[in-house]
């Protein structure tokens, strides 16, 4: 309202009706002025949003209890280096088995935080047996409804071909459904989009121990070409942050 007297006053000012006029007539115009279609607004371009990636520590404790004290103490190098408390998660065969993943900001940042002294230390303070094994995923689906079951299955295996594995695996759903498997998570080594790493919710440990066992899983397997025996881990969700 404030802009519209504004421009009437430059009007009057003008001495002329022919000026007077054309300011009405501009408000007019402009009152009679539909909105935006929104529907003709471009959409976000999905696959510009920012990529999400996870790095995945492997290691054995000698005392979970104790080693979870130790990792919480060291939230603030973390945070420094732009890594984040995500998921840790121990082993269904062997508890002291542990599965650490954060989300990280920036990967070589994050690389460079894992090879701290400080975090060794730290580490075998902790009572952490032996040499972890490191991932740096680039992840290229992630589902994080809710759910009811805690136990979840980490396969990992090399392929030859990413497409041509994923074109296979996405055939292969309505068969993992049917053997108790949701898919979760499903990504690849930043940088190596040859090591792949998939990770399903369970509902029944039974079918999908049958399941990874069966025949006719290893055929779909080397027809995506997958590269040698997968790895999998069993494990169950001691605390989400």
């Amino acid at each position: 309202m404030k802009h519209l007297k504004f421009l009437a006053v430059i009007c009057l000012a003008a001495g002329t009706s022919f000026a007077v006029s054309s300011c009405n007539s501009a408000e007019e115009k402009k009152a009679d002025e539909k909105p935006a279609d929104s529907s003709l607004v471009k959409a976000p371009d999905p696959m510009a949003a920012k990529p999400v990636y996870l790095s995945v520590m492997m290691h054995k404790v000698s005392n979970f209890s104790k080693w979870l004290k130790g990792y919480e103490a060291g939230d603030s190098l973390r945070l420094s280096h732009g890594v984040h408390n995500f998921v840790l998660a121990r082993g269904v065969q062997d508890t002291n088995m542990v599965m650490v993943a954060v989300k990280v900001d920036d990967t070589a940042r994050a690389s460079q935080f894992m090879a701290l002294p400080d975090l060794k230390a730290a580490m075998q303070k902790a009572g952490v047996i032996g040499a972890p094994t490191i991932s740096m995923l680039d992840v290229q689906m992630q589902d994080t409804t809710t759910n009811t079951s805690s136990i979840r299955l980490m396969v990992t295996h090399k392929v030859k071909d990413w497409a041509a594995w994923k074109g296979v695996f996405d055939g292969n759903q309505a068969e993992r459904t049917n053997a108790g498997l949701s898919d979760r998570l499903l990504a690849y080594h930043v940088g190596d989009n040859h090591a792949v790493t998939i990770v399903f919710l369970v509902s029944d440990m039974k079918k999908a121990e049958d399941f990874t066992k069966s025949p006719g899983l290893k055929a779909r397997m080397e027809a995506g070409g997958v590269d040698g025996p997968p790895g999998l881990f069993y494990y169950t969700i001691a605390k989400k942050y």
